[in-house]
């Protein structure tokens, strides 16, 4: 029973450091949005909205690919 709370306790607290990474993952994709919104003008002026636009799509593959690492984690019981 004790072992069993332990081993609980463990894995809330490994659960907590995989998912404040990737929260902030998607904190800075929703900040990189708002970045480009704001200044999309400006960067179709320049020639430079391709290569925003490319990193914050992949920005937005490591935060996904994060959150289904983690979930495929929890269903093994891994986690």
């Amino acid at each position: 029973m004790e072992v069993e709370i332990m081993n609980n306790k463990k894995r809330l607290k490994l659960r907590i450091i995989w998912l404040i990474p990737n929260l902030f993952m998607y904190a800075m994709f929703v900040g990189l949005s708002c970045f480009i919104l704001l200044n999309a003008e400006g960067l179709m002026e320049i020639e430079r909205m391709g290569i925003w636009l490319f990193m914050l799509f992949m920005l937005l593959g490591v935060a996904v690919l994060g959150s289904i690492r983690i979930y495929i984690w929890i269903k093994q019981g891994k986690m």
